[in-house]
């Protein structure tokens, strides 16, 4: 019998070519109307990228864009308020945002708070029924990592709260995706590292999750592929546009499955992580991956073993555990969330979040404390242990 299948691939167009974000015969495809404001992440807003950027855009419409900078760190609630506001000083018909995950999910957020009534939290509250902006919308990312250019979901931390607001909609998403590897070029080989990081669990979490389809696997397995193969490369060789390039394609490509199939544990594992202990959203990711994978491998049949063949290695968990000290993300748990107390309060947190019911090992308190527990200490390149604990 044919598997029930649900697809939705939100963002209509993807563009990938070095230098895109200035090639005027592109750029006038996509633009609509003269009036164009940009949401740029602000270690970007002085490099001659931006230069490019606007000038090309003031050849276009005859005047440069409105430049609004997004949140330097991982966007709270008050940043989509504070952008928001910014935006709705001019009116523009197209609106582009330029920089990470952080940037892109606060510029989404921030276009449809001015759709719709209400403080973001409330907009946030109305999900599918959230009204569309008028605006044309277009996303480049500067980063591997979170997908965000492709998929309909933004979050935001916000004090007080034990897991990330999150915005869905299908009319958030990007109209086009750009996808310039000449953007990332400069990104310090710590953030190359946890971006891709972040954009492997995306795609490894959708390939097992319980709501996968053969479509959703294809793009997943391709995207673990390029990831495993290039972006050591980016991280060693900042200045390879190849590596940057597949890194990109890869982490897009993970976007779009995990759009449709979701997430798992580590996702929930690293929600409460963000918020509450401030880590970096791939670094918790990297903390949580190979622990979460050793403790699902027994409920994901063959798959496991086509991960395993990707690596190179015994299991997913061990070339998980490889790559992620290759790049410097071999970390112990303690070091963000040192008592005991407070690792209990990351296992309720975990619990309340939507992707325990996606994960394919159900999931109790025991055996969250049981994963957590197994991210305490670096784990070198073998991940045997982690099977005594959790198979």
């Amino acid at each position: 019998m044919k598997m029930a299948m649900e697809l939705c691939f939100a963002t209509a167009r993807v563009l990938s070519e070095p230098g895109c974000i200035s090639n005027i015969d592109q750029l006038k495809k996509l633009i609509v109307g003269n009036e164009v404001a940009a949401v740029i992440d602000p270690f970007l807003s002085s490099t001659p990228a931006c230069d490019r950027f606007s000038n090309a855009i003031e050849t276009i419409c005859g005047k440069k864009p409105r430049l609004i900078l997004a949140p330097a760190q991982e966007p709270d609630i008050a940043d989509v308020a504070r952008v928001a506001e910014e935006l709705a000083q001019h009116a523009f018909d197209t609106l582009f945002v330029i920089g990470g995950g952080s940037a892109i999910d606060t510029a989404k957020a921030a276009r449809m708070c001015l759709a719709n009534d209400g403080s973001p939290q409330e907009v946030a509250a109305l999900g599918l029924t959230m009204r569309d902006h008028s605006s044309r919308f277009i996303a480049a990312p500067t980063t591997a990592g979170t997908g965000s250019e492709v998929t309909e979901f933004a979050v935001f931390n916000k004090a007080g709260e034990p897991i990330k607001i999150v915005f869905h909609s299908q009319d958030m998403a990007p109209y086009c995706a750009l996808l310039d590897a000449e953007l990332s070029v400069t990104a310090p080989a710590s953030v190359t590292a946890a971006a891709g990081i972040d954009a492997l669990t995306h795609a490894i979490e959708a390939f097992i999750a319980k709501r996968a389809n053969p479509i959703t696997d294809a793009l997943a397995l391709d995207s673990i592929k390029r990831l495993i193969k290039f972006l050591p490369v980016a991280y060693t060789e900042p200045s390879c546009l190849e590596a940057r390039d597949e890194c990109l394609t890869a982490s897009c490509q993970a976007g779009f499955a995990f759009n449709c199939a979701g997430l798992g544990l580590a996702h929930a594992l690293s929600a409460p992580l963000g918020v509450r202990w401030h880590v970096a959203h791939g670094v918790a990711n990297a903390l949580a991956l190979p622990a979460v994978m050793a403790f699902n491998a027994p409920a994901i049949g063959d798959k496991e073993g086509q991960l395993a063949h990707l690596f190179g290695t015994k299991s997913s968990a061990e070339g998980i555990a490889r790559l992620r000290f290759d790049l410097g993300l071999d970390l112990s748990l303690d070091q963000f969330v040192p008592s005991e107390l407070e690792r209990e309060e990351l296992v309720v947190s975990s619990m309340h979040s939507k992707q325990i019911a996606n994960n394919p090992r159900a999931l109790d308190a025991k055996n969250i404390r049981a994963v957590v527990e197994a991210m305490r200490a670096p784990i070198g390149k073998s991940a045997s242990s982690l099977f005594e604990r959790l198979a």
